[in-house]
């Protein structure tokens, strides 16, 4: 795939193996206006499927290891319509386990997005996406009954721009968020998010833009405790873009953050948030990108947003994930072998803190807060023998080190090869 596209190396670093090689296709080969489509077949082996501690089995009628089959269409679509630009991608896989055959299931993935100008100073976008996946398998869980869980995630988003081309504009985003789970044990977990943003951009020179903005969140976690547990996070963000040359590009924000829950305030946070995004071309045949990211897990911030600027232009929303704070630091590189082969390396470092309220002696309760931290390495080779044919294959390993209050170790090896065609 292309070296001057950034969204694989992204894809790379957020997104599951399995999932991120296939859901590339669409985009790497319709670079041209209009629309296309491909299919895609993986088979990948994990050696740990439920995220076990060393030597502890899973349930029963449950296998430790396990080989994922994923078949996949995705469509893309990309129309310019005068002053304006539709831009769409939608894919569907259905993924069966060998032995583990109750995790199979359909998921699927769909986004469009509207970039509009007006002859005068107005710009914006609208922007909505869906998303429909296998929650990650929670290794508390899997020592018991480990259900299939779906999450689903629908978002959407309205971004105004008042300023045009000018050096300095204004402007405004509306979005909303729903997260839903097929597995009735998650009811607590079920989030419903609304957003709103004000901020000004300036642009001193063509390398250089500055930002700030007001942003506020408030959610709600529908069935927690028998009733909603509402939360509001309010965060200044600050942060500039450089591109002094088309071979590098530095994105830096920081944002700080003060969230508070009405019922489980040992969620409550106040502190600096932010991310740091670096891409380096140093020659034709390489790229290196590099990331740092800490943010609230429930609002996955970190997830969806990559080194673009503008929240309106984030990929759909990753998983909602447990702890209350996040901070991730992943590194990778691409080279081009030879002009149909690359090879790619990445690696990964994740650090949460969690937090739980246990039952006390008391009539009180007690707040237990603990971290675990979690390492992936993942190596991979691409050959495109055609534009529209590409084969593949990738190894990666994985280690989580926790203290066993709120997380368990584990460690786990993917091995997976995939081929897809594109038209």
């Amino acid at each position: 795939m292309p070296l001057t596209n950034p969204r694989a190396l992204r894809c790379a670093l957020s997104v599951p193996l399995s999932v991120c090689s296939i859901a590339l296709s669409a985009h790497v080969w319709a670079q041209t206006p209009g629309w296309g489509w491909s299919v895609g077949q993986q088979f990948s082996h994990d050696s740990n499927l439920y995220r076990l501690p060393d030597g502890v089995l899973p349930g029963s009628g449950q296998s430790r290891s396990d080989t994922l089959s994923t078949t996949s269409l995705d469509l893309t679509l990309d129309q310019p319509l005068g002053r304006q630009r539709l831009l769409g991608r939608a894919g569907v896989e259905a993924l069966r386990y060998r032995r583990d055959d109750e995790l199979d299931h359909a998921a699927h993935r769909a986004e469009l997005r509207l970039d509009w100008e007006t002859a005068g100073r107005l710009s914006g976008q609208l922007r909505a996406a869906s998303a429909r996946t296998l929650r990650p398998l929670d290794p508390d869980a899997a020592a018991g009954s480990q259900a299939r869980n779906l999450e689903s995630n629908d978002e959407a988003a309205a971004l105004v721009r008042l300023g045009g081309a000018g050096r300095l504009s204004v402007e405004g985003q509306l979005g909303t968020r729903a997260v839903h789970y097929s597995d009735p044990a998650f009811d607590a977990a079920e989030l419903r998010a609304q957003s709103a943003a004000l901020g000004l951009r300036w642009r001193p020179g063509a390398a250089t833009t500055f930002g700030a903005g007001l942003r506020e969140t408030r959610g709600r976690y529908i069935n927690a405790l028998d009733d909603a547990d509402r939360y509001r996070s309010r965060a200044l963000d600050l942060w500039m873009t450089w591109s002094a040359t088309p071979m590098q590009r530095l994105y830096v924000r920081a944002s700080p953050l003060r969230a508070r829950y009405d019922q489980r305030s040992e969620r409550d946070f106040s502190g600096l948030t932010g991310a740091l995004a670096w891409q380096w071309q140093p020659r034709g045949s390489w790229l290196v990108t590099a990331r740092a990211v800490r943010d609230l897990g429930q609002d996955a911030y970190l997830e969806r947003y990559g080194v673009d600027d503008t929240a309106a232009q984030a990929l759909p929303g990753g998983h909602v994930d447990d702890g209350v704070v996040l901070t991730r630091v992943t590194l990778a590189a691409q080279q081009a072998v030879t002009a149909k082969v690359q090879a790619t390396v990445s690696a990964g470092w994740t650090r949460r803190t969690l937090t739980s309220v246990q039952p006390a002696a008391t009539a009180a309760t007690a707040a237990t807060t603990a971290h675990d931290s979690t390492s992936q390495l993942t190596l991979g080779l691409r050959w495109s023998p055609r534009r529209s044919t590409q084969l593949g294959c990738d190894a990666s390993t994985e280690r989580r080190r926790a203290d066993g209050l709120l997380s368990t170790p584990y460690s786990a090896r993917v091995f997976g090869c995939f081929g897809r065609l594109a038209w």
